[in-house]
């Protein structure tokens, strides 16, 4: 996004669900309720849910650099304190955050297909309300009368 924009490329971005807010793009809860923690902050409740491709201590960080001094290889009893994978999950999700709004910097307009989802991105800090333009899916198109059915005849799907 940030070549485009050096090339004075105007960047216009759909948002289509919650990928920027959540891992798992879902921003829910075990429970199917809405994750009010992942809308206003880096969360890492699904990273921990979901822990495949979570870099934890003693692996490279996510940006492919080398370990830093001092990090042992990771062992079975050091990793499964609960406060530090906790830790770890959340320093990875701020990352992930801190990435998307270093992205979404490069754009200049956002299309949202709902007011509901332009409302959760606005809460969440990532874009200005002001920055998105709501495009329902679909074309509203002509508008037919439904087929009567008529009595006695066979029924015609298609």
């Amino acid at each position: 996004l940030s070549i485009a924009r050096e090339h004075g490329a105007r960047v216009v971005m759909t948002l289509h669900d919650y990928h920027a807010l959540c891992d798992r793009a879902t921003l829910s809860t075990p429970g199917g309720e809405i994750c009010e923690r992942g809308v206003r902050e880096a969360c890492g409740s699904c990273l921990e849910r979901y822990p495949l491709n979570v870099p934890l201590p003693g692996d490279a960080p996510l940006r492919g650099d080398a370990p830093s001094p001092g990090h042992a290889p990771r062992s079975a009893e050091g990793l499964r304190h609960e406060g530090d994978l906790r830790a770890t999950y959340d320093a990875r999700a701020h990352e992930r955050r801190e990435a998307f709004m270093q992205h979404f910097r490069a754009v200049v307009r956002f299309l949202a297909p709902s007011h509901f989802l332009a409302a959760i991105y606005a809460d969440s800090g990532l874009v200005t309300r002001n920055a998105i333009d709501v495009l329902p899916y679909g074309h509203p198109g002509d508008v037919f009368e439904p087929r009567r059915s008529v009595s006695g005849r066979a029924l015609r799907v298609g």
